[in-house]
């Protein structure tokens, strides 16, 4: 019997210990620094939305100028100073800009492939032009019978030409493919997980502030 009462005095006792507060349930202090720092949390998320939305046409039109004056303009300068006021990649730049900017720069890069396709479909034009030319030159040597030196020199310029024109068109070929590619997958993929993300972050914005009301 006395056996049994010390085990019910024990259990008692560990009972007791079990549903004791903790020092988090009652400290007032242990609240009220948890409070701060979700109230922390939510300031810097709204600031970080809002820096975001303010600077979203900036960062557009230095990429935009970037694609008309490319040699003129440094882009890594102009969003340092203009975007990022400075601070260090990635730890302290805005979140937001900085996917944002991601997409900017795949956006460019298709830009500068297409401006690469184009100047090589006009070079093609010139070379075509100058082939004609010279087939042109070649059939009146050989229908005077002056096939000479002259006509030689006719036949390597055609057969380089020929080869530049070649060279060219698979450069478009080759940049069409590149195009196609980074248009289907790279991009829309940046678009995807930054569009997730934004409406994640806008989410979770919301709901802190209704916690906090």
């Amino acid at each position: 019997m006395k056996w049994l009462k010390t085990y019910k005095l024990y259990l008692e006792q560990d009972e007791n210990e079990m549903i004791e507060p903790s020092k988090a349930d009652t400290d007032p202090s242990v609240g009220e620094e948890e409070k701060k720092q979700n109230e922390d949390t939510l300031e810097f998320l709204r600031k970080e939305i809002m820096y975001f939305k303010q600077k979203k046409t900036t960062i557009e039109k230095i990429f935009k100028q970037a694609e008309k004056d490319p040699e003129k303009l440094n882009i890594d300068d102009e969003l340092k100073s203009k975007i990022y006021m400075n601070k260090k990649f990635p730890q302290e730049r805005n979140r937001f800009l900085s996917m944002y900017e991601q997409q900017l720069r795949t956006k460019l890069m298709i830009h500068n492939f297409k401006l690469q396709v184009e100047k090589d479909k006009t070079k093609i034009i010139e070379l075509q032009n100058k082939l004609n030319d010279n087939r042109s030159s070649q059939s009146s040597l050989k229908s005077t019978g002056s096939e000479n030196e002259t006509y030689d020199e006719l036949k390597k310029q055609e057969t380089n030409l020929n080869e530049e024109i070649k060279k060219l068109k698979d450069n478009i070929t080759n940049n069409n493919q590149k195009l196609t590619k980074i248009k289907s997958e790279k991009l829309l993929e940046q678009e995807k997980k930054f569009n997730e993300f934004i409406l994640k972050e806008e989410k979770r914005l919301k709901e802190m502030q209704n916690a906090t009301k």
